[in-house]
């Protein structure tokens, strides 16, 4: 099994979550641990799954629950995922994700619709 890694570059004023790997059911903690890092009232945070290989339901329900955290009437919060792998793609648009989360191919088209 491949090893999930995670990382947060705070360098910008939208916060990047970096996510290599797998994300399962096994690794999920390390991504929600560096989610829950991130504080609410931000509006905007890019999740780049450029790296990232598999997701599983475990993964997709973290995403959902830091979206969920961070958007709320006072202060809205967009997640916007970075993601080209066509495997990640679909998983997305198979679970209607696709329309949940702005995704785009790259961080900078993900910055430009921030």
């Amino acid at each position: 099994m491949e090893n999930a890694q995670v990382a947060i570059d705070s360098t910008s004023n939208i916060p990047i979550v970096k996510v290599a790997g797998e994300i399962d059911i096994a690794t999920v903690p390390l991504l929600v641990e560096h989610l829950d890092s991130i504080p609410a009232g931000v509006p905007q945070v890019i999740i780049d799954f450029s790296e990232l290989t598999f997701i599983d339901s475990s993964g997709l329900n973290a995403l959902v629950a830091f979206q969920k955290r961070l958007d709320d009437d006072a202060n809205p919060c967009t997640v916007h995922l970075v993601a080209s792998r066509p495997s990640i793609l679909k998983v997305l648009e198979v679970t209607g994700l696709d329309e949940v989360f702005p995704t785009s191919a790259t961080i900078e088209q993900a910055a430009k619709r921030a």
